[in-house]
Order: structure tokens, then sequence, then C-alpha cells
């Protein structure tokens, strides 16, 4: 019975949920009859059944119907349906919405990057109509308020579905907003969203329908499957225009984006901005949209671009017409007339394919432009007309597909598919053609086989691949000997040039003997024809350049002559060659411009253009010459006096062709002079290179500049005395002086402290003698006299077991004597001894003990004695097996304890060992041999006042 009870009353709960209307009364932030309040009881009347949030603001300015937000708002719950054309009195402006929403910036803060307005977040059936939005751009974020702005957006919507947004007459307007509309996949793009509609809003506009102007504002990215984006006719459609950063992104499968308006006014009227669209799609349609005109990127699979139709040429050209982006399976136009897209006259474009495949092209209506379609990456299918006349229209194509001929009789000089003419099919060798009065018409054509189209058969003059048009060569030397020719032809029957007074003057691919001058080259297909930029060709005028022109004579009888330096500089560039002939008109190899290893001879330099115009340098006539020589009879040497730079060597002569140079360079190869002379420099060896303008290279001779009046040390038996503690006993002697002088000694602060050449009777500290004579001074090295120090004694801590007397045993040192202190700073000894101390102790304390020998006393150490009951450490066995591990038993620290006494008993009772020895090694024995293995006690009595200590032995062989 309570079962059916429960069951009862959660059924009637179920059916007591009832759809709800909360009405927005207040253009309050939040309170009683608020949109926040309202989107709070919406959610918490839970989502069984639809909810309907209604306006009813006083009021009809835009003033009265403005909800300014403070901050974010609650989140739309799944059932509700906000539709701000219920808000009595007229629209907002010239658009249908009735009520606005706006950020108040200063304040408003978002809970996170991507949040909005609205956010709708996985949830489902969704509507909102009426309502404008504006200034949710670059919001402060929550989590990190002084750092970067989150996007903002009108409505945010991830992982929902069932969602309107807009409709005929009940549709909203974005303005100026980080995105009017962004539709996003979560995080790990596993939530898509599903069946969205975006119908007969306004994105872009100002509440009169004009175009806002805030180029950071974006219109909507869509990421969502069975999407609808506009609809089946204009009611339906949305209106794009105004500034956008990113215009809209649509992504999904199963997407339809027909009859839209792409940058125009509220009205319908053009604006003068364009919108660029950004397609990723998976089966859907473009259709019945219409442009000032189109940019759209097209990514995706299966999309058919059908009655899309410009009306003008925007300020703003985003991207030329449709760029297919390694999309496939998209078809533009059919073979319906009615289905046609109509797209007006651009430089280039409007359709461009950039590794998409599967492309066709069929019927469409594109005005005048140069390249219709254009493929990046080639394609199976191909197309060439090889007769276009008044009477013939024929060519070759990919073996049977099918030809479409289009008929372009306006003034466009290239011809575009203006109006279809006729299809027809290649046949199987791929001939195709068409014959009949042609007179009146100017034919264009592309072929198309199964699902892929090839390009427009327009006449092309397309850039090679070093950017160019053309291929030229000046030229030179004021003759008529310039070449042009097209580097990259297409689709030309017939080709003319012309110079810049529109005199032909040549009629082939390529054209010759053209003076310098400006030209420009027209390419035909039949009455189709294509102009090139202009193309200026220049005069060709060599110089040679001799700034830096360097002639080295050959000499001693070798081939070793050189002639480096000349250059040439051309007015423009031109392809050139060069050569080095000798007087015999003998053609020299190099490998550049420098002339090298040549002898005696005359030696021109000819460079040739490329149009056999050759100008020459020269004859350059070299001869033998015999080198340079150094003539040293009459050289005088000064010495130097001490280290001084005084010496010098003059009078040194050289004989040589042409300019003669001269270095001197010391014992280290360092140049020191470039003169004839060499002065001002030290003692040591000298070398002198000189060399001459021919090429025999460099002699050179030596010489000496030797030193008077040197003084100087000999410090090899320098012998160093330390000082003993703080005497002033150190000396430095054994120092040998060379040469004469004055000898003083100084120390560290550079104070005199002796005159002699032995410095005795110094402290401790640094030293150096100077010794000086009238022409220099002369300083030692540095010598250290060290202090000699007594080393500081080693004691280990005492502890003993009770007051008295304790036992201080330092490490034994050769002589001298150990001094004990109560303090560190006493100034008097308690005890003096040379190996150990025995004081009296009542108490714990720390003594001092240091080390004396003489008047030299080290530093003290400290030494704790401390009274505590048993501080020995016992051993508890040993094992007496001479294995050298534990083969006697002691106990270390009974020095401490003069008056000790310990006996070893066996488990009988009988006293098996008894000792006062501080060093005992007990090892197993007594007098009758060996003890055997087993238990023992051991007793020990440490003085009076300690306790007695005992324990057992364990005896292990």
């Amino acid at each position: 019975m309570k079962r059916l009870l429960c069951i009862f009353f959660l059924f009637l709960a179920c059916f007591t949920t009832q759809a709800d209307v909360f009405v927005v009364t207040s253009n309050a932030d939040s309170g009683p009859g608020t949109l926040r309040e309202a989107l709070t009881l919406a959610a918490a009347n839970g989502t069984l059944v639809y909810d309907n949030i209604n306006f009813d603001l006083p009021g009809d300015t835009e003033t009265d119907r403005t909800i300014l937000l403070q901050s974010e708002l609650p989140l739309v719950s799944s059932h509700v349906i906000i539709d701000g054309t219920t808000q009595p009195g007229p629209d907002l402006g010239n658009g249908e919405a009735k009520v606005m929403i706006k950020a108040n910036r200063l304040v408003y803060q978002s809970s996170s990057y991507a949040f909005g307005c609205f956010n709708i977040v996985s949830v489902t059936n969704v509507e909102i109509y009426g309502c404008a939005f504006d200034q949710f751009i670059d919001l402060k974020v929550t989590t990190n308020p002084d750092g970067q702005l989150a996007a903002g957006n009108g409505v945010y919507v991830v992982a929902s579905s069932d969602i309107t947004i807009g409709g005929p007459r009940r549709g909203n307007v974005f303005i100026d907003n980080g995105l009017g509309v962004h539709v996003s996949a979560d995080q790990n793009n596993q939530n898509r969203n599903a069946k969205i509609k975006v119908q007969a809003n306004w994105f872009g506009l100002n509440l009169d329908g004009s175009e806002s102007s805030n180029s950071k504002s974006g219109h909507a990215s869509i990421v969502a499957d069975d999407m609808e984006f506009g609809g089946p006719d204009r009611t339906y459609g949305n209106v794009l225009g105004g500034y956008s950063v990113s215009g809209v992104s649509i992504n999904g499968s199963n997407v339809k984006v027909r009859s839209n308006w792409f940058g125009y006014l509220g009205d319908k009227s053009l604006g003068i901005l364009g919108v660029g669209v950004s397609l990723g799609i998976m089966n859907g349609e473009f259709t019945d949209n219409l442009a000032n005109r189109f940019g759209i990127d097209i990514g995706g699979k299966n999309l058919s671009i059908l009655r899309n139709k410009e009306f003008a040429i925007p300020i703003q050209i985003l991207s030329p017409g449709i760029r297919l982006n390694n999309a496939e399976d998209i078809q533009i136009g059919n073979d319906n007339i009615a289905d046609v897209n109509e797209f007006l006259p651009r430089d280039y474009g409007p359709l461009f394919n950039f590794g998409s495949k599967n492309v066709e092209v069929r019927k469409n209506i594109i005005h005048c432009t140069q390249f219709a379609y254009s493929i990046r990456d080639g394609v199976a299918v191909k197309i060439q007309v090889l007769v276009n006349n008044d009477s013939e229209y024929s060519g070759t194509a990919t073996p049977n597909s099918e030809v479409y001929i289009y008929n372009d009789n306006t003034d466009c000089p290239s011809c575009s598919p203006l109006q279809f003419y006729e299809k027809v099919r290649a046949d199987v060798t791929g001939k195709w053609g068409i014959t009949g009065n042609f007179s009146n018409n100017r034919f264009i054509a592309n072929t198309t086989l199964i699902n892929t189209s090839s390009e427009f058969t327009q006449p092309r003059i397309l850039n090679g691949i070093d950017g160019h048009w053309y291929i030229k060569t000046d030229p030179s030397c004021g003759e008529s000997n310039g070449k042009l020719a097209l580097a990259n032809p297409a689709n030309l029957l017939k080709v003319e040039w012309y110079d810049s007074n529109d005199v032909k003057v040549g009629d082939e691919l390529s054209v010759e003997n053209l003076p310098p001058g400006e030209y420009y080259a027209k390419g035909y297909n039949g009455k189709c024809y294509t102009l090139s930029p202009k193309v200026v060709l220049f005069n060709v005028e060599l110089e040679f350049v001799t700034t830096d022109l360097k002639i080295q004579q050959p000499g001693c009888g070798k081939n070793n002559g050189s002639i480096k330096g000349l250059y040439y500089t051309l007015s423009v560039g031109a392809a050139v060659s060069y050569k080095w002939v000798d007087e015999n008109n003998q053609v020299l190899p190099t490998g550049d411009l420098d002339l090298n290893n040549v002898g005696p001879g005359s030696y021109t330099l000819v460079v040739t253009m490329g149009t056999n115009c050759t100008k020459s340098y020269g004859p350059i006539v070299l001869k033998n010459t015999i080198g340079p020589g150094i003539n040293r009879t009459d050289a005088i040497i000064m010495h130097a006096n001490c280290d001084n730079t005084d010496g010098s060597i003059t009078g040194v002569t050289a004989t040589g062709f042409g300019n003669i140079q001269f270095v001197w360079k010391d014992e280290k190869d360092v140049i020191v002079a470039q003169t004839a002379d060499l002065i001002n420099v030290r003692t040591g060896k000298y070398t002198l290179e000189v060399k001459d303008e021919s090429a025999c290279g460099i002699i050179s001779s030596s010489f000496e500049i030797p030193a008077e009046n040197t003084i100087g040390f000999d410090e090899q038996a320098v012998y160093i005395t330390k000082t003993t503690c703080e005497n002033t006993n150190g000396s430095i002697t054994g120092i040998k002086l060379v040469g004469t002088g004055t000898v003083k000694w100084l120390n560290e602060n550079n104070v005199e402290v002796g005159q002699d050449l032995d410095l005795i009777q110094v402290p401790s500290g640094k030293y150096k003698m100077v010794i000086s004579n009238a022409y220099c001074t002369k300083t030692s090295s540095i010598f250290t006299i060290e202090k000699f120090l007594l080393p500081a004694p080693v004691v280990l801590p005492v502890q003993i077991c009770a007051a008295g007397r304790a036992t201080i045993v330092p490490d034994q040192i050769h002589g001298g004597e150990f001094l004990l202190y109560p303090s560190l700073t006493a100034t008097q000894p308690i005890a003096t001894t040379k190996d150990i101390f025995n004081i009296q102790v009542s108490k714990s304390e720390t003594y001092f003990v240091s080390y004396a020998n003489g008047i030299c006393e080290s530093v003290r150490v400290p030494v704790l004695v401390e009274i505590t009951e048993n501080s020995l450490d016992i051993a508890n066995a040993f094992s007496p097996n001479n294995d050298g591990v534990n083969d006697t038993w002691r106990i270390n620290g009974l020095r401490s304890y003069p008056e000790f006494v310990l006996k070893i008993f066996s488990r009988y009772g009988q006293n098996v060992f008894t000792t006062r020895d501080p060093h005992f090694a007990f090892d197993g024995t007594r007098r009758t041999g060996a003890l055997p293995v087993g238990v023992y006690y051991y007793v020990l009595n440490l003085r009076a006042g300690c306790s007695t200590i005992s324990g057992s032995l364990t005896l292990i062989r």
C-alpha cells in the first residue's frame, strides 16, 4: 500500500509542474521584476514544459527599455522562451527588437572567457526573440580582472540542442559585441551542438539599421550539426553589415546558409563594407544569398553553391570571391540556368581553388574578370582552344568531358563566362568544336568531366617562376639589340608587341632587335585579349672602376706579377662575360677579375655584354724588376740604458723598385716601427724587413741593441727565516745584486724597513727590495716571512663516575710542556706537566690546555671533565682465535680511573683474571693455559664513591 501511495504522489508531482510566464517589469540589474529574477524563477520551475519570459517595461524610449547589466546573468535553463517582442509599444529603431540589453563595461565581469549575455550551456529548447545586444565586448574576467579581457558574446551556446535565435518578425539585433552569436563545441568536441537556427537577425548594425563602427566586433561563430543560418525565404534571412573583425564562421554537418544579406543595411539597401564568411561544412548548401560583394573561405565536403548574387563593390574587400581551401565535392552552379550564381567584375577571381578536388564550375554568370576560375594545383581535366574565328570555335579537351561555351559581347577585353552559349562533348580523342557565323560572338570555355572542372580559356599572360611575366635582355652600347619574350603564356593564339607609342614592334611569343624603351604585349584568343603590364628595356652601359687597381710588377725572373682590384659597373643588370688576353690575343685562365701569376707582357681585360657589345681596359704593361736590398754599412746603433726606451738603430738604407716599405719587428715578431730608422726602443734583438713593388718578396736583416747601466736581482739563493711567535726575529737573506745601485727594503705598506742587502730582525709580513741608480729602478719579487706557531694539543674529554681525582691526558708532543688553565682567558695556569694532569674535581667542568715550548705557547683547547655514573663502553663478547678480529677483550677510558680494579670470574666463581693496568688486553688465558669457551663474569671497581660495574662476558673460539 505504501509503495502505491509513493507512485501516486510522484505522478501527481510531475503533472503539477506547469508552464509559467515570468514578466520583466524592471530594467534594474537585480531585484523583483528584473530579467535576472525571471531567469532564476524559470530555472527553479523545472524543465518539463516551456516557461516564457515576457517583458512589460514602463515607457517607450530606448532608455526606458534598456537593461544595463552590472554583472553576469544566471545560466539560461532548458525549455525557456525569452521574447522581447512581447514588450508593448513600438520597435526600438528600425529593427524588430523591443528590448535593449547592454553591459556596463565599467563594472561588468564575466565568469569565463567564453561567456556573454545569455549563456546556454548543456540545455535544450531555448528560443530568443526581439532583443538587442550591445557592449558585450572586451569584458573583464572575474578570475583575472587585471589581465586578458574576454571577447564577449551576445548569445553563447555550448553542448546544447534545439536552440532558436530570432525568426520572421521576431529578429534580434547584435550591435557591438565580441561575437553576436557564439555557438561553440565543448572542450573535448564530444557534446556537439545540434538543431540550431539563427534567423531574421541583424548583425553589426545599429538600431536604426546603419553600419556599426566598432572594428573589433564580430558577427557569428557557429559549430553545430543540423544547423540553419537564414531560411527558405527572405523573411528568414539575417542581415549582416558594418565593421567586423571576424565576419561569420560556420562549421558542422548538414548545414544550410540561405536567403541572407551580406554587406547590407537594415533597410535592405547596400552597405559600403563587405562581410567575410568562413564555411567548414560537411553536407550542406550556400544558396539564395545576396551580397554587395562575396568574400568566402570554404573548406569541408559536399557543398552546393547556388543562386547567390552580388550587387555592388564594397570599400572593404575581405577576400576575392570564393576561395576553396582543401575542400572536396563542391558544386558551383549546375546545368539549370535558374540556379546560376552571379559575380560582379573584379581584377582577380571570383573563384579560387587551393588544393581542393572534385570541384564543379558549371553554369554561372561571371562579369568581366581576367581570372574567372583559378586553380593553384593542376587538375587532370584540361581544355585548349586551337581555332577561334568567325566560323569555327574548336580545340582539344580531356576525352569525353563536357565543354561549356560562353559568349561575352560586352567590352570586357579578356572575355568572361557571362552568357552560357552551348554545351558540347569532347570525343574519345579529345576533339571538340562548333561551327557557324560567329562574327558577333566572343567565346571562352571550360570543361567538366564527371565532377571536376577546368579553368576557363581566357587569354592570360602569367608570371614565370622568377615572378616576372617577361624574359628580357636589355640592349647595350646604345644599339637596338634588346629582346623580350613571354615567360608563361596561357590560352594565347596570337601575340602582338607594342612600344610606348602603341606602335607594333612584333607578333610572336618573343621579339628581338629592340632599342631602349617601354613595351607591352597583347595576347589574343579570338576576339578576346589581355594586356600585359609595361616593361622597360634599359641601355646597358659599362664603366671600368680603377679606384682599387693594384699592379704588381713581376720580379726576379719569375711569373709572379698580378693585376688586381679592376672592376666594372653596369647601368642596369645584364648578363656579362669577361676574359683577360695578352698581346697575342691569347686568353689567360683566371677564376675572377683578378689576374695573378703572370710574367712580363701586355694584358687587356675584355668584357662582353649579353648582346655581344664589348668594352676593353688596357693594355696594362708588366715589366721584370729586381728585388729590394738592405745596406747596413752606415748603420749606427745606440745602446739602451737599463730598460729605458732610449736605444736606436739609424743609418740603414735600402734599394728596390718603386715604393719601398720598411717594417721593424722585435723578438716576439711584433711590429714596432715602419720607418727606415728605429728609435726610442729598449734593449733587444730587432729584425728589419724591406719590400718594394716588385714580386721578389721580402728581404730581412737582424740587429741587436745592447744594454748599459743595467741593474737587477739574483733571487736563486734567497733564504727566509720565520719569526717565532710574535717576535721580530724574521729575516730574508741570500739575494745577490746585478749591477750597482742603492738598496732599500719596503714592507707591504711601502714603509722603508731596511737598507742592507740582508733584511734581518723584522716581524712576519710581506717585503720587497728596491734597487735604483741614475737610469732606472728595479723591484724584486715579494717575499713573505711567516709566523712560526706551536701546534695545539689534542685532548679527549674526560668522564669519571664520581667527584675526586680526574686524569687529563694530552697526546704527547716531543719537547716542551702542557699548561692547564681554568678558563680561556686566565693569565696563569693551575698546573703544568710533560705527560698527564691529575686534578681534583667536584663537579663537571671545562678546562683549557695549551702547549708551550720556550717562550712560545699554542692556542688553548677546551677539555670537558664530566662526572657521570657510567661512561665506559664495555663489550660483552670476544673470540681469541687469532683471526685478527676481537682476539682480546679491552675497556677503553680506564686511564681516567687510576684506582680501578678489574676481576673476571668463571661461572663457578673462580677468579681467572685480575688487573689494575688501564692498557690491559685479556686474551682468554691464565697461567695454566687457555680458558674454555663459555660465559664469564667481570666485576669493575673504579674508585671509592663509584658504583661497582659488573656484567657477563662470552668467550668464543
